[in-house]
């Protein structure tokens, strides 16, 4: 999964039936994979359903973490949560490809007391959202001690940011001896290996203890009984009616796990986002990733839709990989309301949860 170039890998749209499944605690070990499944990624035929507008939250891995960081600041006025895997500081590649290069592999020569005035300048010019937003967030961070790609000095100056932004909820697991990867407490390679399709069980449901520690700052009811994966209950949708397309790097198709109770009308759910990392899109992997985060099975028992959209390798913009737009690849306002791939998002959020 290379994040620059060969450097760093309201309403509801939608049945199912639960899956027999093999492997560790009932749940698929890696050769499974997603083929197995045909019921997942049938197309979205309905709206049924609303989105609370009030418990939206973030998550990502890679790339995927870098893009969740410019959303949870560019729309700070809606983002209730973020949990973020292997990412980097908000501005941290200076719109270039040099940049996020420099970025990546001496993160020490950061400033994270600059780059937060950059984002506070570009919070005053209304290019993104008030940090001050940011300070009643629900933030999990996680960052491998033995991560190749994204270093772990990163997701500190991640963490000062936050700090001063006066974040307070922020929850950190920097002490696993993990790889670059999603982590899950089931799925995925072991958890110091380093490969497709960058999900590694290290034994830490990361999915879902963000979600739940999101839902017990929010005061919101928790089910913590895990449901199984119902693989048909994951759906696509066309990207394109968002704007989304080969010219921003992003594909005709994005997916999303609509919950057995969220495909009845009246029914009260809530949305969440996730953004793959680099070479994890559908693409490269299938739905492989976006059926094993884990998030599912805890959407599913808590109602929750997430949305994953999906970005495409562009070699004329330097983005081989297929990674999300945190370096300006596509436009010089990539990390804020106006870029091309957050506008997407925007859009999609817009739709799907009618806020």
């Amino acid at each position: 999964m290379l994040v620059v170039v060969a450097a760093l890998a309201g309403r509801c749209e939608s049945k199912g039936v639960p899956l027999q499944m093999n492997g560790k605690k009932g749940l698929p070990s890696r050769p499974l994979r997603a083929a197995s499944f045909p019921e997942a990624g049938r197309p979205v035929t309905a709206q049924l359903g609303t989105c609370n507008p009030n418990t939206f939250s973030v998550s990502g891995i890679s790339a995927g973490a870098c893009m969740a960081i410019q959303f949870q600041y560019a729309w700070s006025s809606i983002v209730q949560g973020a949990g973020l895997v292997a990412g980097v500081p908000y501005g941290c590649s200076g719109g270039s490809l040099s940049g996020a290069e420099e970025c990546l592999n001496d993160p020490s020569v950061e400033s994270p007391q600059n780059l937060f005035l950059g984002a506070q300048i570009a919070a005053d010019a209304g290019l993104i959202d008030p940090l001050s937003n940011l300070k009643n967030q629900t933030v999990m961070l996680f960052s491998g001690l033995i991560d190749t790609v994204v270093p772990h000095q990163n997701m500190i100056n991640v963490q000062t940011m936050l700090q001063m932004a006066g974040t307070e909820r922020v929850t950190t697991y920097f002490n696993y001896s993990a790889e670059h990867a999603w982590i899950t407490d089931k799925y995925g390679n072991s958890c110091a290996t380093l490969g497709s399709p960058y999900i590694n069980n290290c034994g830490l449901d990361f999915g879902g203890n963000f979600l739940h520690a999101l839902f017990s700052n929010l005061g919101l009811k928790w089910n913590a009984s895990m449901s199984p994966l119902i693989a048909a209950n994951m759906f696509s949708f066309d990207q394109t009616q968002f704007g989304a397309s080969a010219s921003i790097s992003m594909g005709n198709t994005g997916y999303m796990y609509v919950p057995t109770v969220c495909q009845a009308a009246g029914s009260q759910c809530h949305l969440h986002m996730n953004l793959h990392g680099c070479t994890q899109d559908a693409n490269n992997l299938g739905l492989e990733y976006v059926l094993f985060t884990e998030l599912n099975e805890w959407a599913e028992s808590n109602n929750v839709v997430v949305l994953y959209p999906q970005a495409t390798a562009d070699l004329l913009a330097d983005n081989p990989e297929a990674c999300f737009d945190w370096w300006g690849y596509i436009s010089s306002d990539y990390a804020t309301k106006n870029g091309p791939q957050m506008s997407v998002f925007r859009a999609m959020i817009r739709k799907f949860g009618g806020f």
